[in-house]
């Protein structure tokens, strides 16, 4: 090897390093100065606000009881919590009628409309007496201080939509829902907390004022990504979203291949769809979603082609600096999202990259859903574990 040779290697390998720290550095800035924008918005805590819990649900036996009687501990005790049973078959209903007659908090309303959660979030709208409310799956254990501590920041007279972090319950059941739970952190920094140049919703623990949903004309009852779909109408009509770290809520991941690959597929089909039309009502941010689709695939030949050939300098200036940015912010985003001693961060940051390429996976998989289905992609439930209160 000539020295001309070394000296290109020597000057990629500072490049690359210097990528790295700056883009976590960028991640620790942007979540530094985000928190403190937030702390400026922050009203008292009032014990006296009115918060309606809203608790969609489709054959969730095995976790709704648990996930109303926690419900029950948080500190701030002026609560309803409104169900919206869509038609289960489980039981689920029963049971939720029987938990009823006990618990004077809680409301239980069949669907009316069609089926799937957008349209049941529609229709909690015309049953909650808060002003406020709260959204969580069936699945989602809170912390007992969450709606305290999110209080007097979705209180705020700029604030429209609060978003929260959240953790996945069993996170270390295997490496899939460790890794899972790894990128969720990355997109708390990166997509939920706006890095990107806007928050992106989280359709699960996350606060709304009623007459800001109103406003828009609430959810699509037909769209796959209720959150995506209501954060576009949010942002054209000039609503106002914010991201609050912790405390964060606790969910359930996937923890198959065949559902985390199936439950990807909607939501990749779900996201390109809505992008699509979002472009069409002109929202500029989602046209930045198409490219960055578009990009995926179009570099997906590049990779495959190198892995039978040498390795072209387009690859070393195109695809290596963009994974070393987003190495980069895994490293950060752990150590915020996840509180990770930093040397844990740059190990797990390093997996984490790897794990993210199963997007080349799943976004050819979402096309061919998107056609073969005409645009009328299934949902898809995933499997759930029976969780005790006690737990």
């Amino acid at each position: 090897m000539d020295i001309a040779s070394i000296n290109t290697i020597i000057g990629l390998t500072v490049v690359y390093l210097l990528i790295v720290v700056v883009s976590a550095l960028v991640g620790f800035l942007h979540y530094m100065y985000r928190n403190y924008r937030l702390e400026q918005l922050a009203e008292p805590y009032n014990k006296d606000i009115l918060v309606s819990v809203i608790i969609p649900v489709y054959n969730e036996i095995e976790v709704i009881e648990t996930t109303i009687r926690k419900l029950l501990k948080q500190t701030h005790k002026n609560i309803e919590i409104i169900v919206i049973d869509d038609h289960s078959t489980d039981g689920t209903y029963e049971l939720l009628i029987s938990l009823m007659e006990e618990i004077p908090k809680l409301k239980v309303y069949r669907k009316k409309g069609v089926p799937r959660k957008p349209q049941s979030l529609n229709e909690a709208l015309d049953y909650m007496t808060g002003d406020i409310a709260l959204v969580i799956d069936a699945d989602t254990i809170l912390p007992e201080n969450y709606i305290e501590s999110h209080l007097p920041y979705i209180s705020s007279p700029f604030v429209d939509v609060l978003l929260s972090g959240y953790i996945g319950l069993n996170r270390n059941q295997n490496i899939l829902t460790h890794m899972q739970d790894n990128m969720f952190a990355w997109s708390q920094l990166v997509t939920h907390g706006g890095l990107i140049g806007r928050s992106f919703l989280i359709g699960n623990g996350f606060f709304f004022k009623k007459k800001a949903i109103r406003a828009i004309g609430g959810w699509d009852p037909y769209t796959l990504v209720d959150d995506f779909s209501l954060v576009t109408k949010l942002y054209l009509m000039h609503k106002r979203l914010w991201f609050k770290d912790y405390p964060q809520t606790i969910i359930q991941l996937p923890y198959t291949w065949s559902d985390f690959i199936k439950q990807q597929i909607r939501w990749f089909a779900g996201g390109i769809i809505e992008s699509i039309s979002s472009v069409i009502w002109g929202d500029k941010m989602a046209l930045s979603l198409l490219i960055f689709f578009g990009i995926i695939i179009a570099v997906l030949p590049v990779l495959i082609s190198t892995i039978f050939s040498h390795i072209s300098w387009i690859f070393l200036v195109t695809y290596v600096p963009v994974i070393l940015a987003i190495y980069g912010l895994s490293i950060a985003s752990l150590n915020l999202e996840r509180d990770m001693p930093l040397g844990k961060a740059i190990i797990e940051g390093l997996w984490t990259t790897i794990f993210l390429h199963y997007v080349y996976i799943v976004i050819p998989l979402a096309l061919w859903d998107i056609i073969k289905n005409r645009g009328n992609v299934p949902w898809y439930k995933v499997k759930r574990l029976e969780v005790k209160d006690d737990e």
